[in-house]
Formats: C-alpha cells, structure tokens, sequence
C-alpha cells in the first residue's frame, strides 16, 4: 500500500480537508448558489453533491457486511467505472440533494460533524456497504477524501475563490489517482516532457 493511503494519514486529511471545504462553502456569495458550478451541475447542485461525501461515509459506518467485495480505493473507482450510466445517476442524485438543500452553510456544517464523529469511532476494519458493495472503512475512506477535495477545488473555482487544498488531503488524493492510471505518461507530464492525452481523466 502507498504510505499516502496509509489509515492514520487518510484520517488526518479526510479531517483537514472537511474543515477546507466548510470555509469554502461559508464564502459562497448569496448570488452565486444558482450559477453555474462544473459540468451540467450549479454552485447548488456541486455543493449538495460535495456533502454526499460525508452521508455516504457516515452511512458505511452505520450498516454491517460479514466480508468485503471490494478490496481498495482504486478497486472502487475501477468498479464504479464500469456501472451502466453511473453519471447520470450521479447527476440526478446531486440535484435531488440540492432540491434539499436550503441552507448550505449549515447543512454542509451538520453533514460534517455527524461524518467526522463516525470517523472517530468507527474501526478501519469495519466492514460496511459502499455504493459497489461491502469494503472495510480503511479502504472506502480514501475515497470519500478524493470525491470531496476535488469537489472543493470545483467549488472555488466556479466561485472565483483561491483554489487550496491541505497538503495532506493533495497527498492521498494522487495516492488513489496514481493507483489507477499509466505511470509513465503521468511521470512525463509531471515533468514537463510530454502533455498528458487530449480529455485524460483518471475518474472517467
């Protein structure tokens, strides 16, 4: 396993990084929720959807499986990758939630402390159901922390914020991406000697 995805490092970040996207959320301007976010998605919509990050963690930990099917984080995005219309589905979920979401300041507040109380108290062997089925905590959690840290830089980016992201939560982050894509080509872009392919996206 990557040292970056190592337990006690995830927790730390999924941490830093909830505080980032709660101040990122707060300095939304009134005028600014039904603009344009990313994709098809407005500022409101991109917010309920960067939230689901916490209520799909918080649900893992409150429901029970006997044995994981899904043995890692990239194992999870390899998997999601492969459902029929998994963005649509996503779509239509994010603006479902934002249906809901009357007051994001304090929904995205209340979201975080349920996610980061189960965070505490919830073992990284404990076996819950994800989105593809059973994982352990330790493995689903890096996942939660990729959805919601680029969520939040699509967030202060629609919104005209400095883009920022705890170094902690950017290292776990790349951990997870550099378990799912060629190494070598990303080596190069990473180094200035060749571009990455035109429309590269690691989580399709």
């Amino acid at each position: 396993m990557l040292h970056h995805l190592d337990p006690l490092t995830t927790r730390s970040a999924f941490t830093d990084a909830a505080a980032v996207f709660l101040a990122t959320v707060a300095a939304v301007a009134d005028d600014q929720w039904e603009q344009p976010g990313v994709g098809e998605w407005t500022v409101r919509e991109l917010t309920a959807h960067a939230i689901r990050s916490f209520e799909t963690l918080e649900r893992l930990c409150d429901t029970a499986a006997a044995t994981p099917v899904v043995e890692s984080a990239s194992a999870y995005y390899r998997v999601v990758a492969e459902l029929p219309d998994v963005h649509r589905g996503v779509a239509q979920r994010a603006r479902e939630a934002a249906a809901r979401l009357v007051e994001p300041v304090r929904s995205a507040g209340t979201a975080a402390e349920r996610a980061l109380d189960r965070l505490a108290a919830t073992p990284d062997d404990h076996v819950g159901e994800s989105f593809v089925g059973p994982m352990r905590f330790g493995d689903y959690l890096p996942t939660r922390l990729v959805e919601l840290g680029i969520h939040t830089l699509d967030l202060q980016g629609s919104t005209g914020q400095t883009l920022t992201l705890p170094r902690s939560a950017v290292g776990v982050i790349l951990g997870v991406l550099a378990d799912l894509t060629d190494g070598p080509t990303v080596l190069l872009a990473l180094t200035g000697r060749r571009p990455l392919p035109a429309g590269f996206n690691l989580l399709g």
